[in-house]
């Protein structure tokens, strides 16, 4: 294992941002040992996901101590892109509010997250796969999965080789061309997001279910040798597949769900409780059978916000 300043940015009233990456197998990045790229902390409250990059990072030093990674395979793992913002305790650039997953390619002359995407994506660009360990816009607990987005690059069968339960094929708005996944196939990374678990509580159990994934993906792909249990059997899903339940009232968010269970039409989920007078004045029900692939974790529901997703 070798440890790396990957880049600094220069502050004018703190410390410098630095910020570091773990580099296994090969010393150098050098064009051509650049196999895979492990990425999260992007924004300041994704503590699962730095959580998670610091268990592969502990156990891809053991492998490598054992002679069971590579020497011909480089593997990069960065655990906290934004320092500032976990520092800060803010999920975003603490002085304007951008998110770095929303600026790259980047842009080394323009404003501070755009030039941070820029100095984090010179590094990251021309790697053979590229996995993203990331939250949702919306705080909740998500079964873990693999989501691409589908750029037409027909890559998806190969996110089996992960072993989570569910791949998502996702069709990209216009806002998620400035995404980290985006622009990665782009520039002709084959590119996985990974979510699991709640952004802001280390769950150790779905952290531990997370980087024996990233093994297992590695493994498969010939960079480690690892021994493990291989998981699920995937199964591919799109948009179509997924159906979002909503709340039609404001109040607190009493929920019996979890996230992974399996649920039948008209099966009670939740409750809707009235902030003022304490009475249920709402019950969430199942539209559907299907399987709770995310449940959000805020006390409060807004009206018409989302929930939950359910896979059909």
């Amino acid at each position: 294992m070798k440890k790396i300043l990957l880049f600094s940015k220069d502050s004018l009233y703190r410390e410098n941002m630095k910020v570091y990456g773990y580099l296994f197998g090969t010393d150098t990045l050098e064009e051509g040992k650049k196999t895979i790229a492990v990425v999260s902390g992007m924004r300041g409250n994704e503590f699962t996901q730095i959580y998670e990059a610091s268990q592969l990072v502990k156990r891809l030093k053991i492998l490598e101590e054992q002679g069971r990674v590579r020497r011909d395979k480089g593997i990069l793992v960065v655990p906290a892109v934004n320092p500032y913002s976990i520092n800060s305790e803010k999920r975003f650039w603490p002085s304007d509010n951008t998110d770095i997953n929303r600026m790259f390619p980047g842009y080394d002359l323009g404003e501070t997250t755009q030039r941070v995407a820029a100095s984090l994506f010179n590094v990251l660009d021309g790697f053979e796969y590229g996995i993203h360990l990331t939250s949702h816009y919306i705080s909740g607990n998500f079964v873990p999965h693999v989501s691409i987005q589908d750029t037409g690059r027909d890559y998806a069968e190969s996110a089996k080789a992960f072993g989570l339960a569910y791949i998502r094929l996702r069709r990209p708005s216009h806002y998620d061309t400035t995404t980290l996944n985006y622009n990665w196939q782009i520039w002709n990374t084959r590119a996985y997001s990974i979510y699991g678990g709640d952004d802001k509580a280390v769950d150790r159990e779905v952290s531990e279910r997370v980087v024996s994934a990233i093994l297992n993906f590695m493994n498969a792909n010939g960079m480690i040798e690892f021994d493990h249990h291989r998981g699920f059997i995937s199964s591919l899903i799109t948009e179509d597949d997924i159906c979002v339940i909503k709340s039609s009232h404001a109040g607190f968010f009493d929920c019996s769900a979890r996230a992974g269970d399996y649920v039948r039409k008209g099966m009670r989920l939740a409750r809707i409780i009235d902030t003022g007078s304490g009475e249920v004045i709402s019950e969430i029900k199942a539209p559907e059978d299907g399987t709770i692939l995310f449940i959000q974790s805020n006390p409060l529901a807004f009206a018409d916000s989302q929930l939950m997703l359910l896979v059909r």
